[in-house]
Formats: C-alpha cells, sequence, structure tokens
C-alpha cells in the first residue's frame, strides 16, 4: 500500500461536502484518486476540486490499481448497491449509505459477507463521536450503565420517526453502551411524527424518544444512569457529568465528525483492522428498528430471540 491511503469516491451525494472537506484536512494521510458519480458532470467537477480522475463506472473505480479503499459518501442515487460492488471487490469502504435506502438488500448483504467484510458504517458521525466519548467517561467512573435515554427532536424529519436514519443511529448508539443483546423491544407511535422505543438487555434498558418538531427545534440527548452517578451528553459536543469525585462538564473538540471518522477509517484500513463488525452492527440496529415498528403496529412486546 502506498504511504497515504488512496481512496475512491463512489458517489458525491449525501454527506459528500463534509467528507470531501474532511479529506483536504487529511490530504497527509490520503488522497482521492478517483471520483465516479451517476451524474458524469457532478463527478468531472468534484475531481477538478481535488485533482484526481472522473471514471464512466462504479466497478471501473474498484477495479483501478491506484484505489485501496472506497468512500460511500450516501445518498438516494443507488442504496447499497455499490456497497455491494465494494465488498465483492474485497476493498475496505467506508459507508455513509443509510441501512434504510434498501432494508432488504442491506440485511441480505450484511448476512451474506460475514466477518470477512472490510466496512465502517457511519450511521451518524457526530451522534457516534460524542456518544463514544460519553462512553469513556461512563467507564472511567460512573461505573456499569443501567438506563440510557436518547431523545430526537428534528425539524422536517420524516413523518413516520421509526423510518428515519436518525433512529436507527440512536438505537445503536444506546445499545452499545451495554455487553450482549437486546432480548425485546416495545414501541410505542402514538402519532407519525411521535414514537417512543424500549430496548430490554440483561443489564438495563435503552429508551429513545423521537419527536417531528417545528422549525429550528432541532436537538439531541444523551442520557446515561449508571451505578455510580449519571451522565448527559447533548449535540453536538457538550458533556456533564456527576458521580463521586462531584460533578464535571466538557465541551469536545470543535473538529468535524466526518474528519474523525474518516481519520478512523483510514487507520484501519492502512492496519488490515477492518472486519465485518461495522456491518453487522448497522444490521443488528436495523433489525431491532423493524422489530420497533411492528412492535407499534402490533401493540405488544416483541422478543427478538430470533431474526428481526
Amino acid at each position: 500500500m502506498a504511504s497515504r491511503l488512496r481512496l475512491g469516491v463512489l458517489g458525491v451525494g449525501g454527506r459528500w461536502p463534509r467528507f470531501r472537506d474532511a479529506a483536504r484536512a487529511l490530504r497527509d494521510e490520503l488522497r482521492v484518486r478517483a471520483v465516479w458519480d451517476e451524474c458524469p458532470a457532478r463527478a468531472e467537477q468534484e475531481a477538478a476540486r481535488l485533482g484526481c480522475r472522473a471514471v464512466g463506472g462504479a466497478v471501473e473505480l474498484l477495479e483501478r490499481d491506484d484505489v485501496d479503499a472506497v468512500l460511500l459518501p450516501g445518498g438516494a442515487w443507488a442504496g447499497t448497491w455499490a456497497l455491494e460492488r465494494a465488498c465483492a471487490a474485497g476493498k475496505p469502504a467506508l459507508c455513509a449509505v443509510s441501512p434504510l435506502a434498501d432494508e432488504e438488500r442491506f440485511a441480505a448483504l450484511a448476512a451474506r459477507a460475514g466477518p470477512s467484510a472490510k466496512v465502517q458504517v457511519a450511521l451518524w458521525p457526530a451522534l457516534e463521536v460524542l456518544a463514544e466519548a460519553a462512553a469513556e467517561r461512563v467507564r472511567e467512573g460512573l461505573g456499569p450503565p443501567a438506563l440510557v435515554r436518547a431523545g430526537l427532536v428534528r425539524a422536517g424529519e420524516a413523518a413516520d420517526v421509526l423510518r428515519a436514519p436518525a433512529a436507527l443511529a440512536l438505537l445503536a448508539v444506546g445499545a452499545g453502551y451495554f455487553d450482549g443483546a437486546p432480548r425485546a423491544v416495545t414501541a410505542v407511535q402514538p402519532a407519525p411524527g411521535f414514537a417512543t422505543v424500549v430496548l430490554e438487555l440483561e443489564q438495563g434498558v435503552v429508551q429513545v424518544s423521537l419527536f417531528a418538531g417545528p422549525a429550528g427545534s432541532n436537538a439531541c440527548e444523551l442520557q446515561v444512569e449508571a451505578e455510580d452517578g449519571g451522565l448527559r451528553a447533548a449535540l453536538p459536543r457538550r458533556l456533564s457529568w456527576a458521580g463521586a469525585e462531584g460533578h464535571s462538564a466538557l465541551a469536545l473538540p470543535a473538529v468535524p465528525a466526518e474528519a474523525l471518522v474518516l481519520d478512523r477509517f483510514v487507520q484501519a484500513a492502512r492496519e488490515g483492522a477492518l472486519s465485518g463488525e461495522g456491518l453487522a452492527r448497522a444490521a443488528r440496529a436495523l433489525g431491532w428498528l423493524r422489530a420497533a415498528r411492528r412492535s407499534a403496529a402490533e401493540g405488544r412486546r416483541v422478543e427478538l430471540a430470533g431474526p428481526c
């Protein structure tokens, strides 16, 4: 592998502008070598900005000898098709395509690819960075968690909040505070723009509340109740917690989450440390979300012992 990771970009929709800025910031660690998009003019424009080549097809990009890994910034243009091609090519992939773009295909890909897949899935970079910092504080001084609450108010979100990408990310993040898999899920959806989901685990409970609010009402917050204290985390970067040593607060550095996620991917790809766990984690969260929809529709608690 070259001294800098040589990256190919499949599609320039979704979160691409943020990832493009991240790639520029990490120019000592990576170099974008090729860009493809279903709109050739868009691919040419982005390639000119980055000083690389625009290619005629996704397969052509994946087969290039000067592309070590691929970035899928998301967007509705291809669902999970490009991720399937990347897995088949055996090249490391950072995927920001939401599994909700094509749920059946994503679940089938995760089951088929297994541990050999070299995929890192970015469901919601800003939330994942904040939640990881919060989890570190919990481990350091608050003891085992018993309850994780996640609340989201998102202006302009889909009317059915149980089909929103943010719901998937919140379930994955909340369950990440516990070992083991959820045993059951219960969801209540009294109106299309509001829902509450409860995941039951052996060590504790995750409760996610989702609300499609009015313009200007965006907010996302995590609360962790642990054995020796509690923590609150709010996007974009605020943390506060209380334990045996008193109250503390922290503001995370103002570094774009996409830059942190991309940097982590570059290091893992270079070290050969990527596995199918990233894909499997996203697929598990998708299963919980689908079970939550079933729970809300049927008005009952849904066991998670088998496939969701």
